[in-house]
């Protein structure tokens, strides 16, 4: 099984270091083993990480779209789960 290790959190399009040096292991429901490691997030991160988001909304180009624009791009996330389903159940039962 592959780990999966990460020290940083994916913010205003970038990822950026955790500014805890917390973090938790995740534990595979099916094996039991370890699958990984996260980082926990601080106050502060959480703080950057709904500014990241806020700003993404003001900003962005998302409230300004049609909203059959907006039925376009979650018709392709859509898609894009259904093509991955596999991939994605097998990570989640391995990740709970």
């Amino acid at each position: 099984m592959q780990t999966v290790e990460r020290d940083s959190f994916f913010l205003d399009r970038t990822w950026r270091a955790a500014k805890s040096d917390r973090s938790y292991d995740v534990i595979s429901p099916r094996s039991e083993e370890r699958a990984g490691c996260f980082p926990a997030a601080s106050r502060e991160d959480i703080d950057d990480a709904v500014a990241a988001a806020r700003k993404a909304f003001d900003e962005g180009p998302w409230p300004r779209i049609s909203p059959a624009e907006r039925a376009e791009y979650l018709s392709r996330i859509a898609t894009g789960i259904e093509k991955r389903q596999h991939e994605l159940a097998l990570n989640i039962s391995e990740c709970g």
